[in-house]
This record gives structure tokens, sequence and C-alpha cells, in this order.
């Protein structure tokens, strides 16, 4: 593992250690039923932000054609939502991986509440303490984006997936690589911020293939997600007005106070169609 790649795996586990608090609080989650950090897809049946949380679990469910008894792999399981819902509303039998100490403490103490018998582990997904053919699904809900190659990903996910299986990542895609500055630059004060970085499209088809992968299908969601991503910003700016008062009293890190800009700047580049959210499956071949 290299210098870099070091770095960046400690500037992430700190980055959430730091935003514990406003993610469970400001963003509320542990109301929907199933706690999650990740944002909700609206439509017909998810009409408020609890139910459009849970709604993004479904979708991703229903792409990846999770059956009961299936092995999924929650790669970067955040609060342990996913893995929650997959066994108590399919009874699949997933198993978590996490960089995060404080978020795996919580997975453990939630499953033990839910009388859930899930491994939670951890784990760098790149790095899966894993026999191969394990897997019938590998699973991502905004947490490919963490990885700065996400060929790696894609190459142990391959890995680990038996022959046929599935990986679904749900996550931001990037519109387009020709952007002028300004929009690189808005781009980045979202991303630098979030400890992440988007591929486009093509990219993503592009790096799945290269680590064997086939049948990609993604499915785009643009004024779905728009509610989600506006309902965050609002949040947050609330949050951000006395940020700098905060932050200058010491009471809040420069991480928490930057993760709350990086939300609004996140919406604005929505807004300009610079990025968009996408749910893409991929399949393992059989032989």
């Amino acid at each position: 593992m290299s210098k870099d790649y070091s770095k960046h795996q400690n500037l992430v586990k700190k980055y959430y250690v730091e935003t514990a608090w406003d993610y469970k609080y400001v963003w509320d989650w542990h109301k929907s039923g199933y706690p999650s950090v990740h944002y909700g897809i609206y439509d017909s049946e998810a009409i408020n932000h609890q139910q459009a949380v849970v709604n993004t679990i479904r979708k991703m469910a229903t792409a990846a054609e999770v059956k009961a008894g299936h092995k999924v792999l929650d790669a970067g399981c955040g609060r342990g939502g996913a893995s929650f819902w997959l066994a108590e509303q399919l009874n699949a039998i997933p198993t978590g991986i996490n960089i995060s100490k404080n978020q795996l403490e919580e997975c453990k103490a939630e499953a033990k509440k839910r009388n859930l018998d899930i491994c939670f582990l951890e784990a760098d997904f790149c790095h899966a303490p894993f026999d191969n053919n394990t897997f019938d699904v590998v699973w991502a809900c905004e947490s490919s984006c963490h990885s700065p190659k996400k060929l790696d990903f894609y190459k142990e996910s391959f890995r680990v997936l038996k022959p046929g299986g599935i990986i679904i990542v749900a996550d931001y895609i990037r519109a387009s690589r020709n952007n002028s500055t300004e929009d690189e630059a808005l781009l980045e004060s979202w991303l630098s911020n979030f400890f992440c970085e988007i591929d486009t499209e093509s990219e993503h088809q592009k790096n799945l293939a290269l680590a064997g992968f086939g049948n990609f299908k993604i499915q785009k969601y643009v004024k779905e997600i728009h509610q989600s991503i506006k309902n965050a910003s609002n949040h947050f700016l609330k949050y951000g007005k006395i940020g700098k008062a905060l932050l200058k009293l010491g009471i809040i890190s420069e991480i928490r106070y930057l993760n709350a800009y990086a939300v609004d700047q996140q919406y604005k580049a929505l807004q300009k169609e610079l990025w968009y959210y996408g749910i893409f499956t991929a399949q393992k071949p059989f032989h």
C-alpha cells in the first residue's frame, strides 16, 4: 500500500469521525428506520426524506436482483442501513466492511439491538479479507467515490464475486471532463472536502470492463435526487451560518466546517448539471 493511498485513507477515516455528529443529527438518519448517510431518491413511493433514503436502498436491491440467501458484501457499509434492510426485508446474508471504526461500533450495536447476526469488519474494500468467489453481490452505496482508483475496487470486487455475481454501485457521476476552469473549481470545492474523486459514466464502464465485468447497465437520477441534495444544502447552510464562529471558538473542526460548505457546493454543481446520481450494475461472467 503506497504512502499516498494510506494518507488518503486516513483522511477519509478522520472525515467520518469528525462529521459523525452532523450526519447523525443534522442529516437525521436515525428516523428513517435504517441508519444511513446517503442521499434519497424521491418518487411516488417516497415523498419525504426518511422514505427517500430507504428508497435508494430498495432501488439498488431491485437493480442487483438481490434474493433471499444471497451473500452481499456491503463495501463501505457506513452505519449499516443497507445491511439491516437487506437482512430484514429480503433475508439476504450481508457482510459489512468499513475503514471507520466508530461507524463499525454503531453497526455492531444496532445489529445486536435488532437481533441480527451480521458480520461487520474493519477492512478496505480494495484489499478485502475474503476468498475468491465468495459473494453473490458486491454493494457500494456512495462509498466507491472515496477510492482514488476505481479500477482497484472493481478488480477486488471481481475477485470476491462468484461467477455470474453482480456489482451494484450508487454514486455521483461526473457529467464531463471538458468543463470550464470555473466549473472544475466548483467541483473541486465540493469533492476535495468530501475526500472524493468521481468518474464519468464511460470511465466507470471502461474500468469495469478492464476488471473483467460485462453487461453494464445504469439508471440515472437527476430530478429524483434533487430534493435530497437541496435538503442537505439547506440543513448545512443553517449550520454553516454559525460555523465560522464555532470554528474560531474551537467548538468544531475545520473538517466539519468545510463539510457544510462542500454540501452547498455539491448542490450548486448539481444545478449546473456537472454531475448526476447513478445506480449501475455489471456482471462477472459465468465462465
